[in-house]
C-alpha cells in the first residue's frame, strides 16, 4: 500500500492543466526552429498592432470632432452676431 496522498488539485487547477495540455500538443512535433520563428512572427504583429493602434485612432478622431465643435460654440459665445468680425481660435501647444 501506498502512503503517498493522492494529488489535490482544485478543479480550476484541473481544467488550467487540461487546456495547457491540448494547447501545448500541437508545438511538439515542430522544430526549434519553426518554434522560434512562430514566436518571432507573434511579436512582430503584436509590436505593429501596439505601435499602429486602430482603438488610438479612432478616439483621436472623435476628440478632434468633439473639440471643433466646442471651438465653433465658443466663436459663437464671443461673438454671437452673424455680421460680425469672424474671430479665429489658434491651437497652442501646452508642455505638461
Amino acid at each position: 500500500m501506498s502512503k503517498r496522498l493522492p494529488e489535490l488539485a482544485s478543479p480550476f487547477a484541473k481544467a488550467q492543466k487540461k487546456i495547457k495540455k491540448f494547447l501545448s500538443r500541437n508545438f511538439e512535433n515542430i522544430t526549434i526552429a519553426q518554434r522560434f520563428w512562430a514566436g518571432f512572427c507573434v511579436l512582430c504583429i503584436l509590436t505593429t498592432l501596439l505601435i499602429n493602434n486602430p482603438l488610438w485612432r479612432i478616439s483621436d478622431i472623435i476628440v478632434s470632432a468633439l473639440s471643433k465643435t466646442m471651438v465653433s460654440e465658443l466663436a459663437n459665445d464671443v461673438n454671437p452676431e452673424p455680421g460680425g468680425a469672424p474671430v479665429q481660435f489658434v491651437a497652442v501647444p501646452v508642455r505638461a
